[in-house]
C-alpha cells in the first residue's frame, strides 16, 4: 500500500518529503498516534521549521496542532481533505 501511495504521489508530480501511513490496529487513538509520529520526525531531524500536515479529520488536525504549539520554531499548516467514506 505504501509504495503504491509513493508512486501515485509521484505520478501526480506531488513532492512530499515523508509519507506515513497509521496501521491498521495503532498503539492508541488515531489523533494522538498521528501526533506522536510527527513529534518523534521533529526529534529525529531537528532542522524541519515546516510541518504541512493533510487529514479528512478536524480532530486529527486539531491534536496536530496541540502537539506542535510547543514546538515556537516550527511552522504548522492544517490542510483539511476530502475524506474517502
Amino acid at each position: 500500500m505504501l509504495l503504491t501511495l509513493k508512486k501515485m504521489l509521484r505520478a501526480a508530480h506531488l513532492p512530499f518529503n515523508e509519507v506515513q501511513l497509521k496501521p491498521l490496529l495503532p498503539p492508541t487513538d488515531t489523533p494522538a498516534y498521528k501526533a506522536i509520529r510527527v513529534v518523534d520526525w521533529l526529534s529525529e531531524h531537528p532542522t524541519i521549521h515546516k510541518v504541512v500536515f493533510y487529514d479528512d479529520l478536524p480532530e486529527n488536525l486539531a491534536a496536530m496542532g496541540h502537539a506542535l504549539s510547543y514546538y515556537q520554531d516550527v511552522e504548522y499548516v492544517p490542510v483539511l481533505t476530502p475524506g474517502v467514506s
